[in-house]
Formats: C-alpha cells, structure tokens, sequence
C-alpha cells in the first residue's frame, strides 16, 4: 500500500515543485485545489479535493478529506498554500470603501496563509499512520511552509 500526502498549495513555486518531488520519491500526492485548477491538476496528482482555500473548510470538503484519510495510507499533510495579500499599502484613514476591501483582502490572507491549514491538518491528523524511511519509523507529521506569506 502506498504513502499518501495531502498538501494546499500544489499548482505553483515550491508547493507545486515539492509535490512532484514526493511524488517522484514514491509517494502519492493528494492535493487541495481550487475548482478552477483541478482538471489540470487531476493529470498530474493521485488525488485531488476541490476548494478555495479563501473560504472557510465546509461539510462536503471535510467529509472528502476524511474519505480520503481513511481509505488511503496517511502518513502527512503539507500546507504550502499562501497569499502575500495586502501588507504593505493601507487606504487614507477617510477611504472607508477602500478600508473595507483592504480587510476583506486581509481576511482572505490569513484564511488561505493559516486558518484552512489549521482546519484541514486538524480533520485528518488524528487517521494518519506511522512510516518507515531511511531513518527508520516516523510519526505522522504536519508542515506548514511560507514562501514568503
């Protein structure tokens, strides 16, 4: 039975490059794409879970994800999804218009940067398995990377 890794972050830079790494290593990749990616990525992935990562983990992508995580041999999941967003240009203090998409793109950042790692980590961590490499048995892990973000 094959390792498995879930990993965000796997259509482009280091996400999409350490991906194909693992995978040419011998490991199956499941990645968590955006609709809009995922006819594209179905050809090069094992597996692929559908959602914008801007938005919060919902029911149907919960419940995708511990199909997989259940039937599957686990062994780690890899945030590597991230968004620069908003950080250095404020509004002009008088620019309400302008403040409000400026935290609705802060927001927007920190779900993608953080909180859907934390979410989707934390729906699967407690299935994963154990596995063996060249350094022996290892626990089951979850990385959390930032190019950047």
């Amino acid at each position: 039975m094959s390792n498995w890794i879930i990993m965000t972050g796997v259509t482009r830079g280091i996400g999409k490059s350490l991906a194909m790494e693992i995978q040419s290593r011998g490991y199956s990749v499941c990645g968590v794409v955006r609709p809009s990616h995922a006819e594209q990525m179905k050809s090069t992935l094992d597996e692929v879970i559908e959602h914008d990562l801007s938005k919060p983990v919902d029911g149907a992508t919960l419940q995708w994800l511990a199909e997989i995580v259940k039937s599957h041999r686990v062994i780690g999941f890899v945030h590597a999804a991230g968004l620069l967003g908003p950080m250095n240009v404020q509004p002009r203090p008088d620019d309400i218009l302008s403040w409000k998409e400026w935290w609705q793109s802060y927001q927007d950042t920190f779900q993608v940067n953080l909180h859907s790692g934390i979410q989707l980590a934390g729906a699967c961590q407690d299935d994963m398995h154990e596995w063996s490499g060249q350094a022996g048995r290892r626990s089951p892990f979850v990385m959390h990377l930032s190019s950047g973000a």
